[in-house]
């Protein structure tokens, strides 16, 4: 379904929503999925997506949320629509760093469409999100890099482990358990998945795990 033509309207007419591959979406579409969820929807959110804004919208700064902050943006799920706040950031429980090829000095190997990028370890083992999924099962792909909020009650499902620091081209380090999975607290009717379930059934990836699809479909809706 193309973004451009959704309405809330159009997400009324199903259970669950997932985003995915949709890197720029503008802030009223934001809005529009934060709107879904409040009249009893079920949203999943991948990735990079909404990463890029609008071309008219405009990002939030930290001095425009709390006073006395800077000049700096917060990030890309965090918005400003006039004067008004629209903070999917929040919203998500996490915060968007970057994607795992892009964070590193190194970047990923050329022409590798599904890198190394670590092992799963599930952070709550009784989540039906991870129902039967093992610890050490071996991570693949360009996964976004999150921090989960402080300040927005979140649970963390699960977790990589990148078997070493992630350091960026500015040298800042960022360690190196990032979450995978995360639940915000809407009573459980928003996930953030930091790589798109599908993909780990994708052609050409080294490993094939159906659990993360089947999982996500029956932890959301049952």
């Amino acid at each position: 379904m193309l973004l451009d033509a959704v309405t809330i309207g159009n997400l009324r007419n199903y259970d669950m929503v997932i985003v995915t591959r949709a890197k720029k979406i503008s802030t009223e579409k934001l809005e529009m999925f934060m709107d879904y969820v409040g009249f009893g929807g079920r949203l999943v959110w991948t990735g990079d997506a909404g990463t890029d804004k609008g071309n008219t919208d405009e990002y939030l700064q930290l001095g425009q949320r709390e006073e006395g902050g800077s000049e700096e943006i917060i990030g890309p799920w965090a918005r400003k629509n006039f004067d008004e706040q629209v903070s999917f950031d929040q919203f998500l429980g996490v915060n968007y760093i970057g994607n795992y090829c892009g964070l590193s000095p190194n970047g990923c190997p050329a022409g590798e469409e599904f890198p190394w990028a670590g092992v799963y370890d599930p952070a709550e083992r009784d989540h039906p999100l991870v129902n039967s999924i093992r610890p050490g099962l071996k991570a693949y792909g360009n996964t976004a890099i999150v921090k989960a909020r402080g300040d927005t009650p979140t649970t963390v499902v699960l977790n990589l482990d990148t078997g070493g620091n992630i350091l960026k081209k500015d040298n800042e380090n960022l360690g190196r358990i990032f979450p995978q999975i995360v639940e915000s607290g809407f009573g459980g009717r928003v996930v953030y998945y930091a790589i798109p379930p599908e993909m780990q059934l994708s052609e050409g990836m080294p490993e094939k795990y159906s659990l993360f699809m089947e999982n996500m479909y029956y932890g959301m809706l049952h």
